[in-house]
């Protein structure tokens, strides 16, 4: 079986045994913390910000960011 995620950069080796267990570096490389920041946060997909009653009147609205800010 191939565990090794191809589609992705970096490119993780996942260890003997499947895919059920994350190799540590993941959850530690600097590169792989960008990668996430720019394909979860930076993405074009639709994220969670607020709750209903946290805008209860129209033309209220609440800021917040996900992922770490973008440098200018």
């Amino acid at each position: 079986m191939d565990t090794t995620i191809r589609n992705a950069s970096p490119v993780l080796e996942w260890p003997d045994g499947g895919n059920s267990r994350v190799p540590y570096h993941a959850f530690s490389d600097p590169a792989v913390y960008s990668a996430e920041q720019t394909r979860i946060f930076q993405g074009a997909a639709w994220q969670f910000l607020c709750l209903a009653n946290e805008v209860p009147e129209p033309g209220d609205y609440q800021t917040t960011f996900v992922g770490q800010p973008r440098s200018s």
